[in-house]
């Protein structure tokens, strides 16, 4: 008997642990600036607004705006140095010769994980920032919504190290009823929208397992960079969502393949007609893991039949559009 209580309270905790807060992350440590004025040299830029790479260029961005793009020559001749803008003693510069600069992308389908996956958010951050990732679209907030706007409003103070975070809610989180008429509805969205919501909530790359499960299970960034945890989480399982690979063969493989040529036919002639499209990994689940999983969402896309730099504008400037700030960010301009 005495053993049984002690099981019973053994699962209580584990309960309570399973679904406790997930950890902040920590204050920013590491790294250089911000710069009063930082220059970058040399650099071949794609503005993200769907025009060809222009280049070598100098960018001078003073505070957190780009004040100057320079053109300081031409591609495989010397730089003229007359042409690029004066450094002073305080200023940081930055040789990007012989490198692409780009847009901060913005993954709009990004979720920083939790408890479940054994995540901290300092892990998520950083791999979607070593791909290239500066902003987020956090659409179900499913670590609370003050843990998640806590991480917005440090984010944007520069506090820790993230991307810009733009969060959404599920329809009717952090309610203290049931929404159950349309006055309801109305004061719940009010109320949300005056905590800092932005929103209530295509990513071809999630699904990618279900046409080539081997291909996702062995991605060999997995080795290096994924938590056991996480792969833990992977394995098929009747309670984690997305692990749905019981009895997975052939078949299976055969019909999403099917499905990925219609889905992908359509969502190119969407765009052809004038439809905008952006770029969403929904990492952290089924294989895919943060940063990695957008890289693979552009490659997706050129599968589907998009120019690259058509790719490169869905990442920037259209996502941009759809969250209201493309008078911020989404192109390289002055």
């Amino acid at each position: 008997m005495k053993a049984f209580l002690i099981s019973i309270l053994l699962l209580l905790i584990l309960a309570v642990q399973d679904h406790s807060q997930m950890v902040d992350a920590p204050d920013r440590t590491e790294g250089d600036g911000p710069f009063e004025r930082f220059i970058i040299r040399g650099a071949t830029m794609i503005d993200g607004t769907g025009s060809p790479a222009v280049g070598p260029v100098d960018i001078v961005i003073e505070g957190n705006l780009i004040s100057q793009i320079v053109n300081v020559g031409y591609p495989g001749v010397p730089i003229r140095e007359n042409r690029r803008p004066d450094a002073g003693p305080n200023d940081y510069e930055l040789d990007a010769k012989g490198m692409y600069i780009l847009p901060g992308f913005i993954d709009m389908h990004a979720h920083t994980g939790g408890n479940a996956q054994g995540t901290s958010p300092e892990y998520v951050y950083k791999l979607w920032l070593a791909h290239g990732i500066t902003s987020i679209r956090e659409p179900g907030s499913f670590n609370g919504a003050d843990w998640t706007l806590r991480h917005t409003r440090r984010s944007e103070a520069n506090e820790i190290t993230a991307p810009r975070i733009y969060p959404y809610i599920g329809f009717g989180m952090d309610s203290d009823e049931p929404i159950q008429t349309p006055e309801e509805a109305r004061r719940w969205v009010k109320q949300i929208s005056e905590s800092g919501f932005k929103g209530i909530n295509p990513t071809f790359t999630i699904y990618e397992a279900s046409r080539d499960l081997m291909r996702a299970r062995r991605a060999e960034w997995h080795e290096f960079y994924t938590l056991p945890s996480l792969w833990e989480f992977y394995k098929p399982s009747r309670e984690a969502h997305g692990s749905y690979w019981f009895d997975w063969g052939t078949e299976q493989e055969i019909a999403w393949k099917e499905n990925y040529h219609l889905w992908m036919q359509f969502i190119n002639e969407y765009k052809n007609r004038g439809g905008r499209v952006t770029l969403g990994s929904d990492a952290g689940y089924i294989y895919k893991l943060y940063g990695f999983a957008y890289i693979r969402e552009m490659e997706l896309f050129r599968e589907a039949g998009f120019h690259p730099l058509e790719i490169f504008q869905s990442a920037s400037l259209k996502a941009a559009e759809v969250l209201g700030v493309d008078d911020q960010l989404g192109t390289i301009e002055v």
